[in-house]
């Protein structure tokens, strides 16, 4: 079972160019979105697009606002998911990039662990905020 982690689709689409969280000397930034998944969702490295996962979300993917992209760090305001209705556990977040098909919103990253360990939030019908890391939500690092 992975732990916060890119999708592996993820990863070469950022090294394709295909993600556009901020403006770009090509254009401007596309949406990108958070989204509640629920513990009937079994991560699969396969998963391209989120429309392979969609039946399993919580609530409405909510776009994520005031994206900055700095020294390789993605980061965004804190999002709060508004009347998740209730009866479900939360145990999985994803990040995706919206395009102008459902059919090819890629999948960028899973998580399923926080500051206390493993997503395990049961929904009660109020809202959920989610509180990035203040270091970011990820960060592209390492050495050559």
């Amino acid at each position: 079972m992975p732990s916060n982690v890119l999708y592996p689709s993820g990863s070469e689409n950022l090294l394709k160019g295909n993600f556009h969280f901020c403006s770009y000397s090509g254009g401007a930034a596309s949406s990108s979105y958070a989204a509640l998944i629920s513990s009937s969702y079994t991560y699969s490295a396969a998963h391209e697009f989120y429309s392979e996962i969609s039946a399993h979300s919580c609530s409405a993917a909510m776009a994520l606002g005031s994206v900055t992209c700095a020294t390789g760090t993605l980061d965004a305001a804190d999002s709060t998911f508004s009347s998740v209705p209730a009866g479900q556990t939360v145990q999985h977040l994803v990040i995706f990039q919206s395009s102008s098909a459902a059919s090819t919103d890629w999948l960028l990253a899973h998580f399923d662990t926080g500051s206390s360990g493993g997503i395990n939030i049961t929904t009660n019908g109020g809202d959920i905020t989610i509180t990035w890391n203040a270091s970011g939500i990820l960060a592209l690092s390492g050495g050559c």
